[in-house]
């Protein structure tokens, strides 16, 4: 049998089996020393004694009172899944078929499904029903709403009139589109906000988006600044002088002459402002304009719109020309033009030489009685006369 060694404490073996100076170095065999190393080390972990053979009292530990806390709400990011503009189309087919007969069995899931995007209509209804619910639980990007709102607006009265869910689609396609980069899309809808030109050409870019990201997701076009500088500079000039006179009316042609810049960019300048709602047309048929608040004491009506009245009320809805002009009172050329388009054609067309016959298109009688819309090319309201 070996005898135990004893070695000077803080010895070669000491360092080399973790001992610090001080601590005993005789032990009966390498088993006990082993143990009391292990000992050492559970004991340091605990934190209730040190590695020294001393022993002291465990000092009391204090631990610290939490307080409850209170997570504030976190403001999710929301990535539209790949289907969001099939899931929008599908939900608002639905929803239209819930208001008009306030439930869907399975005979009217059959009436549903031929309006229903091509991917799902061959889904049993049982399918269909747990889509629909997925879909109506499903979290809108935060902005969805006034994207909607801002895409009608440039859009116009007569888009909005003749193809009611173009807009909505559209936006529904961008998002769509965006997938992850959603943040890129509201950074476009911000910069055309911001820009100072008509809703036509605001809309017409939201137009060319669509197929560029449809080709690559990544290409975005660079943000056009803000306002442009020469745009904002006649804006604040219009404004400036209006407030000085507030009582008065004006119309194109009057800032025109006094800001020495041409027409057409005054008209454009003037349709941001009322689009911003800075300024308003307080009479259609003269073109006047005015800070909002202010109405004209008298109103004329637009003469396309008189020469429609005019015609409504004659027999046979026809009339001379010169007898037009003497009910009307001012030149005709112009607003017949309009009503002769193609795109409104309210009037028959004539011959441009002869000042014969006006007479209201039969096809266009109904409408106008019925009171639908009518708008020109530059938005302007030329039927019914109460929505002017």
């Amino acid at each position: 049998m070996l005898a135990s060694r004893s070695l000077p404490a803080g010895g070669e073996d000491d360092e080399s089996m973790g001992r610090g100076p001080g601590r005993p170095a005789t032990y009966s065999s390498t088993a006990e020393r082993m143990r009391a190393y292990r000992e050492r080390l559970a004991a340091a972990r605990d934190g209730t004694a040190d590695l020294s053979t001393v022993t002291k009292s465990p000092s009391p530990v204090t631990k610290p009172v939490t307080k409850p806390v209170t997570k504030s709400p976190i403001a999710l990011s929301v990535t539209p899944s790949a289907g969001f503009s099939q899931d929008q189309q599908f939900r608002r087919v639905v929803d239209a078929h819930l208001k008009a007969h306030g439930g869907l069995t399975k005979a009217l899931w059959k009436e549903v499904r031929p309006r229903l995007p091509k991917s799902l209509r061959d889904l049993k209804v049982t399918a269909l029903r747990t889509r629909y619910r997925r879909v109506s639980d499903a979290p809108l990007p935060p902005e969805y709403d006034r994207w909607v709102s801002l895409a009608r607006r440039w859009a116009g009265l007569k888009r909005n009139h003749s193809r009611p869910l173009e807009a909505v689609e559209l936006v529904d396609e961008l998002v769509t589109l965006a997938g992850e980069n959603i943040k890129r899309l509201a950074e476009q809808f911000e910069s055309l906000k911001d820009q100072f030109g008509g809703g036509a050409s605001k809309y017409r870019q939201l137009l060319e988006l669509r197929p560029r990201l449809t080709a690559n997701p990544w290409d975005w076009p660079m943000l056009k600044p803000g306002t442009r500088k020469r745009a904002s500079a006649t804006g604040e000039a219009i404004l400036k002088l209006m407030r000085a006179e507030p009582e008065r009316f004006w119309t194109p042609g009057d800032f025109a002459r006094l800001l020495h810049e041409p027409v057409t960019h005054i008209r454009h300048v003037c349709n941001e402002l009322r689009i911003r709602e800075l300024i308003i047309r307080v009479d259609q048929g003269r073109g006047l304009l005015g800070l909002p608040g202010r109405r004209a004491k008298t109103t004329r009506k637009l003469v396309a719109t008189r020469i429609i009245e005019v015609l409504l009320a004659a027999p046979n809805n026809e009339m001379q020309w010169l007898a037009l002009r003497r009910a009307i009172g001012q030149q005709l050329e112009s607003p017949k033009r309009t009503l002769q388009s193609q795109t409104i054609g309210v009037l028959e067309p004539d011959d441009p030489k002869r000042r014969g016959l006006l007479k209201l298109a039969p096809a266009s009688i109904p409408r106008l009685k019925a009171g639908e819309v009518i708008c020109a090319g530059n938005g302007l309201v030329l039927w019914p006369p109460s929505q002017q």
